[in-house]
């Protein structure tokens, strides 16, 4: 009875953890789709721009009209600015289709986190911090870049590879820019102001990368600070679960890292701080071991 009771348990356990990482993961996709929606939005305004019943009015003259010298001179003159104008467009859309396949990829590549939950063989690469930065604002909404002035410490592009799963690590940061943006709106400042830095720390002899993501929005009351990362904590309208923090948390915890905020109250702003190993676990082992050796 004992043992099975304890199958039992650890069955519960696992398909609770299996529920929390679908919600986290759902929630990630949510976020990750609503740029894709503006460039699709994008793409088909640019569409629409094309003067197409102009241009095949101007064809058909030029081919069948008789026309006089200026009219001429004026169709050729129009159908070549549009021309140029469609070639203009056309190496846009190309671009933003080519951002549209990235963060199509990047969804899949979330939703195959959900299926390999619980396996070992988890992909972890060494990838610069600029380019995980990189990667996490190209999947933030363009709203919320274009109405927040992002700043990003100039020393971060100087550090070197770190070991992560990228996608999982570009998640919590979009995660974490996305709630910065929502607490500037909510709060509403003149100038609404992000700024990211990272520097590498030493803790315990562990090489460590401490990340900070910082705005002015609307702050984070003293008793709440702890909050924030429960299951449900969430400062936002109605209905929504608040589990970006939840999971971020988790997820960094199961990375060997962890996360913490920091406010000086409501209305003063706050900042989200992240450390993560610099190494893989593996070497840290076995760094340990040589040292006791």
């Amino acid at each position: 009875r004992l043992q099975n009771a304890q199958l039992q348990l650890m069955e519960k356990s696992y398909l609770s953890g299996v529920t929390e990482m679908s919600s986290g993961i759902l929630h990630n996709v949510r976020n990750a789709l609503s740029p894709i929606t503006t460039r699709i939005e994008r793409i088909k305004g640019q569409f629409k721009t094309v003067p197409l019943e102009n241009l095949e009015q101007a064809q058909s003259e030029l081919q069948h009209g008789t026309l006089d010298s200026q009219r001429r001179q004026d169709l050729m003159r129009f159908v070549d600015l549009t021309f140029q104008d469609v070639l203009m467009n056309l190496n846009e859309m190309v671009s933003g289709l080519d951002d549209l396949s990235d963060q199509v990829f990047q969804i899949e590549d979330m939703l195959n986190i959900q299926r390999t939950f619980g396996r070992e063989d988890k992909p972890v690469e060494f990838i610069k911090p600029d380019e995980l930065l990189n990667k996490a604002m190209e999947m933030v909404p363009e709203s919320i870049r274009n109405e927040c002035r992002i700043s990003i410490d100039s020393k971060l592009k100087k550090l070197s590879a770190i070991p992560v799963e990228p996608t999982t690590f570009v998640q919590i940061l979009q995660n974490l820019l996305i709630n910065a943006a929502e607490s500037l709106e909510k709060e509403g400042p003149l100038y609404r102001k992000i700024h990211i830095s990272a520097a590498i720390e030493t803790v315990q002899e562990r090489h460590l990368l401490h990340w900070q993501i910082q705005d002015n929005g609307g702050g984070i009351a003293e008793e709440k600070i702890q909050q924030i990362f429960e299951r449900g904590a969430s400062s936002k309208q109605k209905g929504l679960t608040g589990i970006g923090l939840h999971w971020c948390a988790n997820t960094l915890t199961a990375m060997k890292g962890r996360i913490w905020a920091e406010s000086q109250g409501p209305h003063r702003g706050a900042v989200f701080h992240i450390l993560i190993p610099m190494a893989p676990e593996e070497e840290l082992v076995e760094t340990a071991q040589e040292t006791l050796e």
